[in-house]
């Protein structure tokens, strides 16, 4: 297993129109940090990687230029998506019902999306990726698993059917969209490949991957899978990965903490582990385009087993052998983790710590 690390250092932090931080990311937990952290992945990072997103505050201040009611008003019909902090799911309207649900919202860190149309495809179909991020204090080190999750839509891409775009949502505004069940994988420790379920119409599939990077130019295809699906049953393979997507992908991992850490230090919330031997574990969804630009759709502590039990238990296994650590969300995952004892203590009103 292999990790990837950055350090907080002059040569790695000179991110465009970022000022660079000397304070430390402290690790998050539940009810303090994590509120703070899911809406600034969402709000901080507009300009480049949420480019078309607008958050509850922004809609509701009639000053704002908002892009949903601009198309509620002049293209009502163009599909948005909607999401709450709390809302495990994503729901998929119109411009004009989702300006009302973010009108009507009482959750303050609701957030509206406008549907993008490019989307990069496997065998026909809209894909999404998750990946495991884990963030160390004392040094500060952000640590990206080369295991990837990848889901695809249900059904093929068709530009005129938004509901083809979705991997895995529930909506009644939109008829056709069926809810995709992403697949659960039940192998034994070290098996490879990893078999999965019967591959229907209807569901989502999750394809679970690993990246490696290649001296391909980025002119050529960007990645190769090869009989992933074979017949009706999902099989584990290696994709081969050259630089530019991997590059995007790390960039955005690379905003997302600096910016959120750029500006955490307005809130007076902070959670500090007990022991400098923990880390925290997010997982951090994003879009794929078709050009292998990437865009953020949402970044969570405390993440699902998105993919499965196995492959989230083989990142938590890695990452504690690698670091020596383990994540201070431990109350997730108190059974894979028992050699030390990492809890949060809230911090009400403190300075931030440099």
């Amino acid at each position: 297993f292999r990790c990837l690390f950055f350090a907080l250092n002059g040569a790695f932090c000179g991110w465009p129109g970022t000022q660079v931080p000397t304070a430390k990311i402290f690790s998050a937990c539940p009810g303090s940090r994590v509120l703070e952290c899911r809406k600034l992945l969402h709000t901080v990072l507009q300009g480049r990687y949420l480019p078309h997103s607008v958050t509850r505050e922004q809609h509701q201040d009639p000053t704002h230029s908002s892009l949903l009611r601009q198309d509620a008003t002049s293209d009502p019909s163009v599909v948005w998506f909607f999401k709450t902090q709390y809302h495990a799911g994503t729901r998929l309207g119109t411009a004009q019902s989702v300006s009302r649900m973010l009108m009507k919202s009482q959750q303050s860190q609701a957030i509206a999306t406008k549907l993008l149309t490019r989307p990069w495809l496997y065998n026909g179909r809209s894909t999404a990726a998750r990946l495991y991020v884990a963030v160390s204090n004392a040094p500060l080190r952000v640590y990206v698993a080369t295991h990837v999750t990848i889901v695809v839509a249900p059904m093929p891409y068709d530009v005129d059917n938004p509901c083809s775009l979705v991997t895995n949502l529930w909506s009644k505004r939109m008829p056709g969209c069926r809810n995709g069940v992403k697949y659960q994988y039940h192998a034994a420790r070290g098996t490879d490949p990893v078999k999965g379920h019967k591959a229907e119409e209807g569901q989502s599939t999750t394809l679970i991957l690993k990246w490696f990077p290649t001296d391909a130019k980025d002119h050529q295809p960007d990645s190769t899978i090869t009989n992933v699906l074979k017949g009706n049953t999902l099989e584990y393979r290696q994709v081969v990965l050259a630089p530019k997507l991997w590059s995007n992908m790390l960039k955005l991992m690379r905003a997302v903490f600096l910016k959120v850490e750029a500006n955490s230090s307005a809130t007076n919330q902070q959670c500090v582990p007990s022991s400098s031997r923990c880390s925290t574990l997010y997982g951090v969804d994003v879009f794929i385009h078709d050009d292998f630009e990437v865009t953020l759709l949402e970044g969570n502590a405390l993440p699902t087993q998105t993919g499965g039990n196995f492959w989230l238990d083989s990142t938590l296994h890695n990452y504690g052998r690698l670091l020596g650590m383990v994540p201070t969300n431990r109350t997730a995952y108190a059974d894979r983790f028992r050699r030390v004892v990492c809890s949060c203590a809230v911090v009400m009103n403190a300075p931030h710590p440099l």
